[in-house]
């Protein structure tokens, strides 16, 4: 029996904000807070880089993928 690897998508709200203080402010590497928070360690790097770019502005949930469509509507005429 082989093992699985288990590809979920995390989606973290704002709250998160709070691993990269934490990260900032104590003398902790990114591991130990990783494990703290119960999140991956890359993605403490991430949101600490963004979070020294672009603020805690950059933490927020953006959406992604293609704007939809606009449809045009018509007026009809009876």
């Amino acid at each position: 029996m082989a093992l699985k690897v288990k590809h979920t998508k995390h989606n973290y709200n704002i709250e998160f904000n709070n691993v990269v203080k934490y990260y900032l402010t104590h003398d902790l590497g990114m591991n130990q807070v990783a494990s703290k928070f119960n999140v991956n360690p890359s993605q403490v790097l991430v949101w600490t880089n963004t979070f020294n770019k672009l603020g805690a502005i950059g933490l927020i949930l953006r959406k992604k993928g293609r704007p939809m469509k606009k449809t045009i509507i018509k007026n009809k005429i009876v």
